[in-house]
């Protein structure tokens, strides 16, 4: 909450308006709009990264491995579109096991089956909910339906 108070206090002092969507101990979701601007931010409380933090243009940010990681967690619960193609691109390079492998290490009450029924979820996101080139939403569609085969068998 005081991360939240301290953006909001800053953007509004640059003329933006912020409208606070959600707001529970450990997370907030915010709105900012300036002209035909907006801006959605989610602020978090989180568990500690499982890798070295990377930069990138000398910003601190986490490792792909922790994203792809994160990822796997959030289709269990949020599961926007964003999600499924973050995870796709992400899992593509990384391997699909390492990336269940690390959110297990993240979360250690998720279970192979609750990944596999979060994400054959996918079937209920509509194509343009899919953050992807149109040619590209069927085959993230396959991707995920082949991985709910894969997680299922094992």
């Amino acid at each position: 909450r005081p991360l939240a108070a301290a953006l909001i206090a800053t953007l509004g002092a640059e003329g933006w308006v912020v409208e606070v969507v959600r707001d529970h101990d450990t997370f907030a979701r915010l709105l900012a709009t300036l002209n035909d601007q907006r801006l959605e931010v989610d602020l978090a409380v989180d568990s500690p990264p499982l890798f070295p933090l990377v930069s990138i243009d000398g910003i601190p940010t986490l490792a792909p491995e922790d994203l792809a990681a994160r990822k796997v967690l959030a289709t269990l619960d949020r599961a926007e579109g964003r999600d499924f193609t973050d995870l796709w691109e992400l899992s593509r390079s990384l391997g699909r096991s390492d990336c269940i492998r690390w959110a297990g290490s993240l979360d250690r009450g998720v279970t192979v089956n609750e990944v596999a029924d979060a994400f054959a979820r996918l079937d209920r996101i509509a194509d343009d909910e899919l953050p992807c080139s149109s040619a590209d939403r069927l085959v993230v569609r396959t991707w995920f339906a082949e991985w709910v085969s894969e997680l299922r068998r094992t």
